[in-house]
């Protein structure tokens, strides 16, 4: 299987790499670790692949990878779909069972969770809205959508848009932002399938646990 590196410093010590995957039978998976090699076997265990190669080390998440800069696949562009369908079906079955309290006590009131920076699981969710509505496509130069003041009606109109926004991409499209970062139709496709889908588990300690 084919691995791509991005190695930056983050705020949490312990993850300065993540490997990622772009073979379509593990689209949009990742692992993150303090060096790529270490990164690099996490990603390996996660899809069991048999064998791993390196294709290409970058340093700052805020770039593309050459891979990045190709065009876009209909097996990728499916992928995606596919996966967010899914993971979406699933947040907004934890969110409309949860009580107002699960969704915003802080996260610390578990501390045997590793909360991942984020304070609550309504802002984890919103995450996911804000990226997929406002930042993606923002980076793209395309429009995004404000924002609905019910959780779940914005879960469902962010997840429609979405789907519409993978849909139309074309199958290059290459930007860059004022602050240098590097924005692709593939990039975008890769983290949508990976976002919502990798912060499953953890959505649901916060609300259950």
């Amino acid at each position: 299987m084919r691995a791509y590196v991005e190695v930056n410093p983050d705020d949490r010590r312990d993850i300065s790499a993540r490997a990622w995957s772009f073979d379509l039978a593990h689209w949009g998976i990742s692992a993150s670790a303090g060096t790529p090699s270490a990164a690099l076997e996490l990603l390996q265990r996660s899809t069991a692949a048999p064998d791993l190669e390196l294709r290409e080390l970058i340093e700052g998440r805020a770039l593309a990878f050459s891979r990045d800069l190709e065009p876009a696949t209909p097996g990728e562009r499916a992928a995606t779909l596919t996966i967010l369908e899914r993971a979406r079906a699933r947040t907004l079955e934890l969110v409309a069972a949860a009580t107002d309290d699960q969704l915003t006590r802080p996260a610390e009131w578990a501390p045997h969770i590793d909360a991942r920076g984020f304070e609550s699981a309504r802002s984890l969710v919103l995450s996911y809205v804000d990226a997929e509505s406002r930042e993606y496509p923002a980076a793209l130069g395309l429009p995004g959508r404000p924002q609905e003041e019910l959780l779940l009606d914005e879960l469902e109109a962010s997840h429609e848009h979405a789907m519409r926004m993978v849909a139309a991409l074309p199958e290059v499209l290459i930007t860059a932002t004022a602050e240098g970062d590097e924005w692709t139709a593939v990039k975008v496709l890769r983290l949508l399938a990976w976002r919502e889908r990798a912060h499953a588990e953890l959505l649901e300690q916060l609300l259950t646990q």
